[in-house]
């Protein structure tokens, strides 16, 4: 990422950490994020826009803070109207936990990995993203956001509230943020400050079985 004087600039490669990587594609953002170029360089038969890769995901991560939302590694499913987020790091179980709650009838599971949450005028809702992670549930759907769970795996299932102090940090661990620009990280933590004060945050200690589910359920 590079500062310039009209906005920001991304530099995208794929590849290990050598520095043979080639450039596959540059993108110029106006500060809003609401006016964009991406230049790209077609790599053969198999060539894919980054629009459907990195690209894309970067700029739905920068241009939804100016309307109050962020993007989370998180599941997300929709419970009879009563949009939930499992939040948690690779390997935390939101795979399991979604694909436990997409037994039960009524539910919508509406994406695996990358989960946008926005707070509006008319309430808190969250949205299925493009990118569904390894089970590629990527449904385009919209629920209005009742809870935020943080996973964790135990010997026993038990759920408990999480205060905003204490809910922030977890939260921010789990969160894509913009650190490469302090006027964008503002708006990141203004966001998150927003979606606490309007929403529950709770920790799940969970063994991968329907006993998690009732445990969201009762606080829902």
């Amino acid at each position: 990422m590079y500062a310039t004087e009209s906005g920001h600039c991304a530099a995208i490669h794929y590849g290990d950490d050598s520095d043979e990587r080639p450039v596959r594609g540059v993108l110029y953002a106006n500060p809003g994020w609401d006016d964009l170029v991406l230049t790209e360089r077609p790599t053969g038969s198999g060539w894919r826009s980054l629009l459907a890769l990195g690209a894309g995901e970067l700029v739905l991560r920068s241009a939804i803070l100016s309307s109050g939302g962020l993007v989370f590694h998180a599941a997300s499913l929709d419970d009879g109207g009563r949009g939930v987020l499992l939040i948690g790091h690779a390997g935390a179980g939101k795979s399991t936990q979604l694909g436990l709650w997409m037994r039960e009838p009524g539910v919508v599971g509406m994406n695996d990995d990358r989960v946008a949450a926005r707070a509006t005028h008319d309430g808190v809702w969250c949205y299925g993203t493009p990118w569904g992670g390894t089970a590629e549930i990527a449904r385009n759907h919209t629920a209005p956001l009742r809870a935020m769970v943080l996973l964790e795996q135990a010997a026993e299932t038990s759920i408990e509230p999480l205060a905003p102090a204490t809910a922030a940090p977890l939260l921010l661990a789990r969160t894509f943020l913009p650190y490469w620009d302090s006027s964008l990280m503002h708006l990141a933590l203004t966001n998150l400050d927003s979606l606490l004060k309007a929403v529950p945050v709770y920790r799940l200690c969970c063994r991968p079985d329907a006993e998690a589910v009732a445990a969201v359920r009762s606080v829902l």
